[in-house]
């Protein structure tokens, strides 16, 4: 659907439609008329026809009183490409979170090179404003694009709006004569308080103050030899302050050379929903966690009752009473690229995933299947044994860890675990392809190697009565055939891990939740346990969060510290940035959680009552940014609403920022720049995106429809494009050019995009 530009009027000779975009080097200003909204809002639920504002059309005409300047407008304010440089002029009034008046691009060293429009459209512009009709523009004529020729010697410049339908793509292409040096194309942004370039992936990161970003993905070049296009190694240049330029590897000086890029913005101001799919059939299907690779496609894993879930590429058939599943979306989530079930003639459940830099993804989880899938297995068979020892004679499960390759292809998979009972609660994979797993474990025997903790720590459990558990940390080696170590993790009662991450340094950063007063610390943060009895029911002892860092051998404590207040407190998950900085989301029920830098500084449970009768005690969730050394907080925030409130996912970008997700059934829950600005159900899931460097609330919306709802994961994507998976049981949970459109089940998976 096309929203014609306010006051403006376009004759409809041709229906092509121009969307304002980004363009290499120019890409900030456009990407900050980039505000959108939800795909489906509260009050108008129907699935795949929401309304949308989405971006407004625009075009490039001559600019009004002056020649030689051409201009793209929109609602949202007006970008003029003029003589050496670009401008962003936001209108008058505008005074939205993420608005800048006026920001500016200026090419240094460029000549004074007027721009001229290009590749004229059949269709023209007509401006009928006031009364005056002097200042009526009729018959204005449109261009396809900008071109700045002769910008620097040899050097011409095209800036061209992204084609109809594209979104926030867009771009610009440098054409250098043969022989023309590309290392004079630079340029300064403006109002830019920091440029960096993105370690791994070449891109370049541009931030305007808070919450405003910009994300331009490596340069591309080529050069055509002999008819055939010659790919060449391109990289930003930082050359100080605000300025950047390009550099070119080994180019032919006898061939013309051209530069080109489709830069797409981080979260500025709302998002918008890319896709947004449910995933599932009859019965209970949830996906547990999500994860994106450098293509941005969409990976889900979680658990299922259903015989028919959608299937593509490897292809297993629905095993027992409970199976695991896998599947791998594309980009724009129309195209299921593979998915599979996973497990055996018993209950299976994944739980957590993992992608590589190639593709591969890890999943661990939980199996109860001596049929459970194995290949290249360490541990062929199902260990557990013990369990029937227990007056129920229940069955045991192990964790599993299966690899799979780009396709879906099992590489290999193996259970996990001792005689009594474990489970695979988080993954992760460092660059090498080394697997990071962490759980919990009631088994006196789990295998070991080169132990932080050698003994399961509380060994006087009756034998009718599952253990209180212990966190177990592995580390599996490239091909899955080594432990390369294996420890405990634990004290004298209840520990249970939540989730997993791992550094360049091959450290592993491990959270979840301790009863245990003599849970193993070092340099902590925290060094005790802060309350005793907790509840309900009464005298039941409380529970701290946890945060610990390994020695990449495994073999020692970097630190570990509690992490929690005077009542019940729950680690969530834990994700790292590229400075070692752990971030830790969860849940507590204490007023004296500790705080600093709040965005939130108090809990809010006020719609619930310790106090009987009734009793209901609710929770908020938090979320908390460790600084390196895991003895000082760089930020640590309470995610408050008047009721119950669960962080259960969280992710950090290249830029160091923090993405939590969960649910909520709070009516009074802080948004800021929301896809959805309302509880929609009973529970809808909630994302929040936070300044890593301060904890500034940049981004808190609600996600659902009129049931309920929970985000389990959440992964962002190198362009910023944020990925969530969950549950949902609304008919109308809000869709997007959904893979699936209707709800198929009691309860199905879902997978969403949120794209900038």
């Amino acid at each position: 659907m096309s929203v014609p530009i306010p006051s403006v009027h376009t004759t409809p000779v041709t229906r092509r439609v121009l969307l304002l975009g980004t363009v290499l080097s120019v890409a900030v200003l456009v990407a900050l008329l980039a505000r959108t909204a939800p795909s489906a809002p509260n009050g108008s639920r129907d699935a795949g026809h929401a309304p949308s504002r989405g971006i407004l059309p625009a075009v490039v005409v001559p600019g009004a009183g002056r020649s030689g300047r051409f201009e793209a407008r929109a609602a949202d304010g007006t970008v003029r490409f003029a003589t050496g440089g670009v401008t962003l002029a936001r209108p008058a009034g505008d005074l939205s979170a993420s608005a800048h008046a006026r920001v500016s691009l200026r090419w240094l060293g460029a000549g004074e090179v007027r721009p001229a429009g290009a590749q004229r459209l059949p269709g023209v512009v007509n401006d009928v404003r006031g009364r005056n009709r002097r200042r009526w523009r009729m018959g204005v004529p449109t261009y396809e694009a900008v071109l700045y020729r002769g910008l620097y010697r040899g050097v011409d410049a095209r800036l061209a709006p992204a084609a109809a339908g594209a979104g926030l793509g867009a771009m610009a292409t440098y054409r250098l004569a043969a022989g023309a040096d590309p290392g004079v194309i630079r340029w300064r942004y403006a109002g830019a308080t920091s440029v960096a370039r993105v370690r791994g992936s070449g891109a370049l990161r541009v931030r305007f103050g808070p919450g405003r970003a910009l994300f331009e993905p490596a340069p591309v070049a080529w050069q055509v030899i002999d008819g055939a296009r010659v790919p060449l190694k391109a990289r930003y240049r930082l050359l100080g302050g605000s300025a950047v330029g390009v550099a070119v590897a080994r180019a032919d000086r006898h061939a013309p050379l051209l530069l080109a890029a489709s830069p797409s913005p981080r979260l500025v101001g709302s998002p918008r929903v890319g896709f947004s799919t449910f995933f599932g059939d009859k019965r209970w299907d949830e996906a547990s966690d999500v994860e994106t690779d450098a293509a941005g496609n969409t990976y889900v894993t979680g658990l299922t009752e259903s015989s028919n879930l959608p299937m593509a590429g490897v292809r297993q058939g629905f095993g027992g009473v409970m199976d695991a599943f896998v599947a791998k979306l594309s980009r724009d989530g129309r195209t299921l690229l593979y998915s599979t079930y996973l497990g055996g003639s018993e209950m299976d459940a994944a739980f957590s995933l993992a992608v590589d830099r190639r593709g591969n993804a890890y999943v661990t989880g939980r199996t109860g299947s001596q049929d459970f899938p194995t290949i290249h297995a360490p541990q062929a068979k199902l260990n557990g044994r013990g369990c029937q020892l227990r007056e129920q004679a229940t069955p045991c499960h192990d964790a599993f860890v299966t690899k799979l390759g780009p396709s879906g292809q099992p590489v290999y998979s193996t259970y996990f675990g001792g005689t009594s009972d474990e489970e695979g609660v988080g993954i992760a994979v460092d660059r090498r392809g080394r697997v990071y797993l962490t759980g919990n474990t009631d088994s006196l025997d789990l295998p070991l190697r080169h132990p932080l903790q050698r003994a399961f720590n509380d060994r006087d459990c009756p034998n009718d009565l599952p253990c209180p558990e212990d966190t177990f940390v592995t580390n599996l080696s490239e091909d899955g055939s080594r432990i390369l170590y294996s420890t405990y993790l634990g004290g004298q009662a209840l520990d249970l891990a939540a989730g997993i991450a791992v550094d360049d340094a091959g450290s592993a950063y491990v959270t979840g939740t301790t009863r245990s007063p003599d849970f193993p610390t070092r340099d902590p943060l925290q060094g005790a346990l802060r309350a005793k009895l907790c509840g309900p029911p009464p005298g039941v002892p409380c529970t701290d969060a946890y945060a610990a860092k390994l020695t990449p051998d495994g073999a020692g404590l970097v630190y570990a510290t509690f992490l929690g207040g005077s009542r019940n407190d729950r680690g969530g998950g834990i994700t790292v940035d590229d400075h070692g900085q752990a971030a830790i989301t969860g849940s507590t029920e204490s007023k004296d959680f500790p705080t600093r830098r709040a965005a939130h500084p108090d809990l809010d449970n006020s719609s619930c009552s310790p106090e009987e009768p009734p009793q209901e005690i609710c929770e908020d969730a938090f979320v908390t940014k460790l600084a390196s050394s895991g003895r000082a907080l760089l930020f640590s925030t309470y995610i408050p609403g008047n009721a119950e409130d669960e962080g259960r996912g969280i992710a950090v970008d290249e830029a160091g920022d923090v993405y939590v997700a969960g649910n909520t059934d709070s009516r009074r829950f802080p948004t800021v720049n929301p896809v959805q600005p309302t509880l929609a159900g009973r529970v809808d899931a909630f994302l929040q995106k936070y300044r890593g460097t301060d904890g500034t609330l940049l981004l808190s919306t609600f996600f659902g429809g009129s049931k309920n709802e929970r985000a389990n994961g959440v992964a962002v994507d190198p362009t910023g494009g944020v990925h969530l998976a969950g549950r949902t049981e609304s008919p109308d949970f809000p869709t997007q050019n959904p893979l699936q459109a209707k709800l198929s089940g009691d309860i199905d998976a879902f997978a969403s995009l949120l794209l900038p």
